[in-house]
């Protein structure tokens, strides 16, 4: 059984941290940008989403452990929002801890969200997975997940 629960400020810390760096290398790699202009661009687009931090209204940021376990295993940012066509739950970031990873976990924490997102009443789920992460999206695929839109970039 999987808990989740809502980061410490030093968790949050500490994954504010690695999530802008984890996110300017999937930039840098599949916009074709610069170690520098990835980090700006991921900085910006963290604090765009997050201007309060863990504290910004209807974001949630959590960690996933085993049931009566103390370790963290994943990480999880969702937040709730409201749409013309109902409520929907969206998955910022999606990452489990890299030894956890091939023994079925991440399946059993993104149903333990979803559930979460169930509860607080939204309707869809959707996230974003870059095109060169085929594990991951097979892992959504079998969630019921499912491909809306490519978006496409190349350098001039």
């Amino acid at each position: 059984m999987i808990e989740l629960r809502d980061m410490s400020p030093q968790e949050f810390e500490r994954y504010r941290t690695h999530g802008i760096e984890e996110y300017a290398k999937d930039l840098a790699r599949v916009l074709l940008l610069n170690r520098e202009q990835a980090l700006v661009e991921a900085t910006a687009s963290f604090n765009d989403s997050l201007p309060n931090g863990a504290a910004t209204s209807g974001h949630r940021l959590v960690c996933a452990r085993l049931a009566g376990s103390a370790e963290n295993i994943a990480i999880v940012w969702y937040a709730i929002k409201q749409r013309t066509y109902g409520k929907q739950l969206f998955i910022y970031d999606f990452e489990v801890v890299t030894t956890w990873r091939g023994k079925g976990y991440g399946e059993q924490i993104l149903n333990a969200v979803l559930d979460a997102g169930r509860a607080d009443g939204a309707e869809y789920a959707e996230l974003a997975v870059f095109n060169d992460n085929p594990t991951a999206a097979r892992l959504y695929a079998r969630l019921g997940f499912k491909a809306v839109n490519t978006r496409m970039h190349r350098r001039l």
